[in-house]
């Protein structure tokens, strides 16, 4: 499962629209190779890393022996503000420990291009553009599939590429899936738990945050009808 949740599907998000508005070889290729490496991800579509005691217990002594998040990677030593927040992060996504401290580093080194937010509001507003991400990319799978109502101008080879890897999604229970996140996903419960636990900001944060979750749901339910509509 991956542990970043947000770089790679931003990746992923962006081949998939090349891949659909390109149609060149080489998006192909490149889709073909992330698909190959998010299949984990998009076949447990939007199911965060578990949290995991012996990962919390690691990060709360972070602050004295360091924590190791990559593989070759030197230990990293966290103060405890930045501990604290961590869990925090963790806590309110239900989400691994590592994953949560990778979240929070990468928006601390977003900060400068979201002026005015902490790096633990720009966690926030990066774990929900990963997911809009992912949701984003399987939508635009399903909508390239070879299908009985529409075909768009792709190559045989991606049609034939993106058919197969989606009818593998259909089989293991997507549209299931679809429909439970449908009824867990509700976007005023979702503001109401971030606003418990001080995950959001000013009103412009607050619109970014609702925005992004209104947009997992769209694409979702748009996923949905492409199914429906391809298949």
């Amino acid at each position: 499962m991956e542990l970043n949740n947000w770089s790679p599907f931003k990746d992923l998000f962006t081949a998939s629209q090349d891949f659909a508005l390109r149609n060149s070889q080489a998006s192909t290729h490149l889709l073909r190779s992330l698909l190959r490496k998010h299949k984990p991800e998009l076949l447990s579509l939007l199911k965060n890393s578990p949290q995991n005691a012996t990962h919390r217990e690691k990060l709360k002594n972070s602050h004295s022996v360091g924590l190791v998040i990559n593989e070759n990677e030197s230990p990293k030593v966290f103060e405890q503000t930045f501990i604290d927040e961590a869990i925090i992060i963790s806590d309110m996504f239900k989400l691994n420990e590592l994953a949560a401290v990778d979240l929070l580093l990468t928006g601390e080194q977003q900060t400068p291009n979201y002026p005015n937010y902490s790096r633990g509001l720009v966690a926030v507003l990066l774990y929900w553009d990963g997911r809009r991400n992912l949701a984003s990319s399987l939508r635009t799978l399903v909508q390239c599939r070879r299908g009985a109502t529409w075909t768009l101008d792709i190559s045989p080879e991606g049609t034939s590429m993106v058919t197969s890897f989606s009818d593998e999604l259909l089989s293991n229970g997507m549209t299931q899936q679809i429909l439970k996140l449908l009824r867990e996903i509700k976007v005023e419960a979702e503001m109401e738990k971030l606003a418990s636990q001080r995950g959001l900001g000013d009103s412009k944060h607050r619109k970014q945050v609702r925005d992004l979750i209104t947009e997992v749901r769209q694409c979702l339910a748009e996923t949905l009808f492409y199914f429906a509509g391809q298949s």
